[in-house]
């Protein structure tokens, strides 16, 4: 059975749930991993962030929603990438704008 993205968020190594932004860039400030990200829940429902290390170092929040229509399923921030059938991970360097094999997920193996 094919997860939602709903459930394959929930499930990414890199999810924090819903804790603040400030947490969130607390948790990455200092580190010099570029595109290191953690993915967290939004202040509404089916809004969610990406919040990660840019390559000068800063720590950035990029929104998104997911949604679904028709049976489809998108991601959407400034435009809306339909992933029905494609798992949450490939989209992910899609909305750092950043190359596939750059994104790290900030997960107990990548803080040491």
């Amino acid at each position: 059975m094919t997860l939602t993205p709903f459930l394959q968020l929930q499930q990414h190594p890199a999810w924090l749930g819903r804790v603040s932004g400030l947490k969130a860039e607390k948790m990455l400030r200092g580190r010099r991993k570029p595109y290191l990200y953690v993915l967290r829940a939004g202040e509404s429902d089916f809004n969610y962030y990406i919040t990660f290390i840019l390559p000068d170092f800063s720590v950035t929040h990029q929104p998104f929603m997911i949604s679904q229509e028709a049976g489809e399923w998108s991601v959407c921030n400034e435009q809306s990438y339909p992933i029905s059938g494609i798992p949450i991970s490939d989209v992910i360097h899609v909305l750092m704008k950043c190359k596939k094999d750059e994104g790290l997920p900030f997960t107990a193996e990548t803080v040491t």
